[in-house]
């Protein structure tokens, strides 16, 4: 790498170094092609699955509302750490904030990962942060935009970053008000006497700035 490139520089306008470094670069890459083609595959199922959750839980606009959407913010923040959805489940009174997070996974075995561990502990913290429940809607087998099977579990009921969904088929889901069903155990934990305490901007400012203190 370094004599073809010396070939085409004899005055060395490029630093050995720099050569050096960029060509274990390239190697590297190639070596871990694959795995990279797999994490881009997961990367784009993970934004379709976003797009179906959006499409076909959140869009009853008499009883949900999107407040803050990190799909949305992805090109400007390509660091952002929060979570996918934040929204106001407008069927109670006073009405209910929540967040949502999606994962997909196309399979699965018996026990599997469904975040990492900082993951997992983010959401966490964030949780306690925003002062709303947080969900995770998992999706398995079948394709982004149309899994097989559905669950809509609350991180509270959640204790590791691995899980086993046999001990979850309650929150199995298949529509609005499965999901509702799920939900609505946990609304009374997270009612505020004063509605000035969770306000959309507050929600939407907080949310933004997460990723300066998680790290």
């Amino acid at each position: 790498m370094t004599l073809l490139v010396r070939k085409y520089s004899p005055f060395d306008l490029i630093p050995y170094k720099e050569i050096i470094y960029v060509g274990k670069r390239i190697i590297n890459n190639l070596r871990h092609s694959g795995d990279k083609r797999k994490i881009e595959n997961a990367i784009l199922d993970g934004r379709e699955f976003e797009k179906f959750v959006k499409y076909t839980f959140l869009t009853e606009r008499n009883k949900i509302e999107i407040i803050y959407e990190t799909g949305k913010n992805r090109e400007s923040s390509p660091g952002d750490r929060t979570i996918d959805f934040a929204v106001i489940y407008k069927g109670t009174k006073p009405y209910v904030w929540a967040g949502i997070e999606c994962k997909y996974r196309r399979e699965v075995s018996n026990v599997f990962q469904w975040a990492t561990e900082n993951q997992f502990n983010k959401y966490n913290y964030l949780q306690k942060y925003l002062k709303i429940p947080i969900y995770i809607i998992i999706g398995v087998g079948g394709l982004p935009n149309n899994p097989k099977e559905l669950y809509f579990i609350p991180l509270d009921k959640l204790n590791s970053h691995n899980i086993s969904l046999n001990q979850f088929d309650h929150y199995r889901i298949s529509s609005f008000d499965d999901m509702v069903s799920t939900m609505k155990p946990h609304f009374m934990r997270y009612y505020y006497k004063k509605e000035k305490n969770r306000t959309r901007e507050l929600i939407k400012k907080r949310l933004k700035g997460f990723s300066k203190i998680w790290k």
